[in-house]
C-alpha cells in the first residue's frame, strides 16, 4: 500500500474490529454486563482523541502509539539538551480566538532522541455494524418488536407508507 505509485496518506483509512459476540440472541444482559461499558468508552475515547504513531531511530524498538487531545496543536517532539531523550509536545488553543489563550504540554514518558512522528489521525469515523435486535439494543430497547424501526419508531404498517 505505501509503495503503491500514487500513495496519499491522507486518503489512507483503517478498519478495526473492536468486539464480536456470537450468541443466538444478543440479550440486553449479555451486552450490558460484557461489553457495552468498554465499547462506550473507547467509542468515546476516539471521538475526543487523535492518534499519533512515534517512531524510535534505535533498532527493534517499534512504533508507539499515543492518543491526544482532538484539538492539539503544533505537535512536536523536542530534544532534550542534556540527555539522551526527548518529549513529545503540543498546545491546546482556547476556541475564543478573542483572548487567544494557550497552553502548551510536555508529555512526561520520554522517547529516544531523534525519534520522529510517522503518522497523525486527526479524527475518527465510527460506523457500527450488527442486526436490528442489536441496534435495539445498543439504543436501550431490548425485546423490542422487529417490525419497529430504531430510529423512528413507526410501526411497520406506518413506516410502509411513509
Amino acid at each position: 500500500m505505501a509503495n503503491e505509485d500514487g500513495f496519499d496518506v491522507r486518503d489512507t483509512y483503517i478498519i478495526s474490529q473492536i468486539a464480536h459476540i456470537t450468541c443466538k440472541k444478543d440479550h440486553h444482559e449479555i451486552l450490558s454486563q460484557k461489553v457495552s461499558e468498554s465499547i462506550s468508552s473507547g467509542y468515546e475515547k476516539l471521538q475526543s482523541s487523535m492518534l499519533i504513531f512515534i517512531i524510535s531511530p534505535k533498532l527493534n524498538s517499534g512504533v508507539r502509539a499515543m492518543y491526544l487531545p482532538k484539538h492539539a496543536d503544533n505537535i512536536s517532539l523536542l530534544n532534550d539538551s542534556g540527555s539522551k531523550t526527548c518529549y513529545l509536545t503540543y498546545t491546546i488553543s482556547a476556541s475564543d480566538t478573542i483572548n487567544g489563550f494557550s497552553m502548551m504540554y510536555v508529555e512526561e514518558e520520554p522517547f529516544n532522541i531523534n525519534s520522529e512522528i510517522v503518522l497523525t489521525i486527526k479524527e475518527f469515523s465510527i460506523f457500527i455494524t450488527g442486526e436490528l435486535a442489536f441496534y435495539a439494543n445498543v439504543l436501550g430497547m431490548p425485546n423490542s418488536s422487529s417490525y419497529w424501526c430504531p430510529w423512528c419508531l413507526l410501526s411497520h404498517p406506518q413506516w410502509q407508507t411513509q
